[in-house]
């Protein structure tokens, strides 16, 4: 593994112990030692350090600060952790405007059923009936799951998705060799 081997010359280049550089990366001494070990990979935020320390030490050493190959993989990593996010909540978005379009139809209808179930031998039952269906607590706890306000914020986190996802996908596209 790439980051391996970049954990390892990062360590030696500034003579840190595990712990010291587990503390610059912000990760637990255990993620390090995993890393190093080649079990695990680092997280996207430790990797981005991890690259900056690499420039630091291929400068020194007189070598051209190039891409590091451990920057990208964290990228794509979350290229793809981002793909799927986007498919899950255009899913979820989809499935509360479905479940919102009957009870949307059942409320246009309201005024007209009203009005007509008024004037039957059973206005009375119709009544209740209509106003435990659509006056009540369950009305309320539908539009809270998948009201206006549930699906405008499912819709702003797709967008942010949507753009981090472009944003990853432009600055791979700049960083391939």
């Amino acid at each position: 593994m790439p980051e391996a081997d970049d954990l390892r010359a990062v360590r030696a280049f500034f003579d840190l112990t595990q712990p010291e550089l587990a503390g610059w990366l912000g990760l637990h001494r255990m993620q390090v030692a995993y890393a190093e070990a080649g079990r695990r990979a680092l997280p996207l935020r430790a990797a981005v350090r991890l690259t900056a320390l690499n420039l630091c030490v291929a400068r020194a050493e007189g070598a051209a600060p190039a891409p590091i190959p451990t920057y990208l993989a964290p990228l794509r990593r979350r290229l793809a952790e981002g793909r799927y996010e986007a498919v899950r909540l255009a899913h979820a978005l989809a499935e509360m405007r479905r479940r919102v379009a009957p009870l949307a139809n059942w409320l246009a209808a309201l005024p007209s059923l009203r009005a007509t179930l008024a004037a039957g031998p059973e206005a009375a039952l119709a009544g209740r009936w209509l106003t435990r269906l659509f006056d009540g607590e369950a009305t309320d706890e539908l539009a809270a799951e998948v009201g206006l306000l549930p699906q405008l914020l499912l819709a702003a986190r797709l967008a942010a998705v949507e753009h981090e996802i472009a944003l990853l996908e432009q600055g791979l596209a700049e960083w391939q060799p």
